[in-house]
């Protein structure tokens, strides 16, 4: 049974969780559609770095979520 204070910084985490990945998103939307304009973009230095980190932390997130229940339980109890 999770106390109130676990439940409150799972909610936390979540409500982290979700900011991180509103802004993640809107970065990714921004370079596709940059990229839609122009591949050139993707040739940028700090485009190559930001892509690059959207996708160590997605895989990073899928393989937490994938071996470690208690990872997703976080979510549930919140």
């Amino acid at each position: 049974m999770h106390t109130q204070h676990t439940l409150a910084k799972s909610q936390v985490l979540i409500v982290y969780c979700v900011s991180y990945e509103v802004l993640v998103i809107q970065r990714w939307s921004e370079i596709i559609g940059q990229a839609r304009q122009s591949v050139k973009v993707l040739k940028d230095q700090e485009v190559i770095r930001t892509v690059l980190n959207i996708l160590q932390t997605n895989c990073q997130l899928s393989w937490n979520i994938s071996l470690n229940p208690d990872f997703i339980d976080l979510f549930r109890h919140a």
